[in-house]
């Protein structure tokens, strides 16, 4: 059944325009090709990290960024660990808070109800469900773009 003969029986009385319906790819292995794709980014992002983890290690050019070495990086150093420092407390007590509020307000199994509690339970989820039935519900209509 074609496109148009689709949209005919639901109710639509137009041809559907090209851009809505894009031809399919003239590749037709669209999956394979993405998994290709995504396995050589992969397979180059991990030997780019391993390289960058290579040169970080040579003996002759140790990773000395913290150590001041003139008057601008002892500076810059009186700057950055005090910063650190306040990052660091703010970022411990967001965590704590987050922990607070997860232990604080997790959702809990029910415990042990007695067989009255369950009953009045099973009675007022039976009423509930009773009072949505009886709710109307508006005509339900598909395909009348002037309503949609």
């Amino acid at each position: 059944m074609s496109d148009g003969e689709r949209l005919n029986r639901l109710g639509h009385h137009s041809t559907p325009s090209p851009l809505c319906y894009p031809s399919p790819p003239a590749n037709s292995s669209g999956g394979a090709s993405r998994r290709r794709f995504f396995r050589r980014v992969t397979i180059a992002a991990l030997v780019f990290s391993l390289s960058l983890t290579a040169v970080g290690c040579a003996r002759e050019h140790p990773l000395d960024t913290l150590a001041a070495a003139g008057p601008d990086a002892a500076e810059i150093n009186s700057l950055f660990f005090p910063v650190l420092g306040v990052a660091i407390a703010v970022f411990f007590l967001v965590q704590g808070a987050l922990i607070y509020l997860v232990v604080r307000y997790r959702v809990r199994r029910r415990s042990a109800a007695s067989p009255e509690e369950q009953a009045s339970e099973e009675a007022e989820q039976a009423s509930e469900e009773a009072e949505e039935e009886e709710e109307e519900y508006p005509k339900q209509v598909h395909g009348n773009l002037r309503l949609e």
